[in-house]
C-alpha cells in the first residue's frame, strides 16, 4: 500500500477491457478466415506452382472436373456441389465461354487451368453436360 492508505494502482489488477478483447478475438476469427480461403483457393489450382498442369485422361472428363473443380462449382452432372464458383446447372455455359474460364480464369478461379486438347475436352463435357 501507498503511503495515506490507497493501494498501489500497479498492483491492483484492471478489468478486462472489452474492446481490446473483442479486437483481439477479431483478429484471431479474421487470421483463421484467411487460412481457410488460402486452402480452399489453392484447391482450385495454381498456374504458377511449377507443378505440371492438369490433364483430362481421355474420356475422363467428368473425373477430371469432379477433382480440379468440384469444390468451387456445383454441376449436377459430376456430383459436385462446390458453392465458391457459379453453379454451372444454372448458368449453361457454352463451349466458348468454358475455354474461355479455363484459359482467364474469372474472379477466385486461376486461369490456365487446362490448355490444349484437355481445355478443349473439358469444355465439350461442361458444355454439353450443362445444355450450353
Amino acid at each position: 500500500m501507498q503511503s495515506g492508505g490507497y493501494p498501489d494502482p500497479a498492483r491492483r489488477k484492471q478489468p478486462e477491457d472489452p474492446i481490446f478483447t473483442s479486437v483481439a478475438g477479431m483478429a484471431r476469427r479474421t487470421a483463421s478466415l484467411l487460412v481457410v480461403l488460402t486452402l480452399v483457393l489453392g484447391a482450385c489450382g495454381d498456374d504458377d506452382s511449377g507443378r505440371p498442369a492438369p490433364s483430362v485422361a481421355s474420356g475422363n472428363a467428368a473425373g477430371t472436373f469432379t477433382t480440379l473443380c468440384g469444390g468451387c462449382h456445383t454441376f449436377a452432372a459430376a456430383g459436385t456441389t462446390g458453392g465458391i464458383g457459379p453453379n454451372l446447372d444454372d448458368e449453361d455455359p457454352s463451349r466458348d465461354e468454358v475455354l474461355a474460364a479455363l484459359r482467364e480464369g474469372p474472379g477466385a478461379m486461376p486461369g490456365n487451368l487446362l490448355g490444349g486438347a484437355a481445355a478443349e475436352e473439358m469444355a465439350d463435357y461442361v458444355a454439353g453436360a450443362a445444355g450450353g
